[in-house]
């Protein structure tokens, strides 16, 4: 089929986000390691929901306590599941420990009727530490 003048489609990148050239981020990657979260972990979790980019975009109170968050993280409600993302130092000698730069939760529904339904969320740190 000869179609004459059809327009060609033109691809754009999505949400205007282009690749990066090769090996311009070569020093920018850190290594991250996936876990479950722990009740030692309630710290961090503070300190990444307490960043104003942070809560501004999700459903929850901003401005909670430490307190609060550290008996979220003790005693999750039943159903809910969360991973955190840990950034591993790119020099282990300097003696910098790693640092939670994320977490996903998976929270399944409390209803018995309801358990084949699920929410899930995910929160990410905005700010860096030295050392990564």
């Amino acid at each position: 089929m000869d179609f004459g003048n059809s327009r060609r489609l033109r691809t754009a990148p999505l949400c205007g986000i282009v690749p990066p050239k090769e090996g311009v981020m070569s020093e920018e990657r850190v290594k991250i390691q996936v876990r479950a979260m722990n009740s030692a972990d309630w710290h961090a979790l503070y300190e990444i929901w307490a960043e104003p980019g942070v809560y501004r975009d999700t459903l929850k109170i901003p401005f909670q306590s430490e307190d609060e968050v550290r008996k979220k993280a003790e005693n999750p409600p039943e159903g809910v599941y969360r991973l955190v993302a840990e950034a591993l130092p790119r020099d282990s000698a300097r003696g910098v420990d790693s640092q939670m730069v994320g977490i996903s939760s998976l929270h399944r529904g409390r209803n018995p009727r309801l358990h084949h339904v699920a929410g899930c969320g995910m929160s990410v740190r905005l700010r860096r530490r030295d050392g990564y």
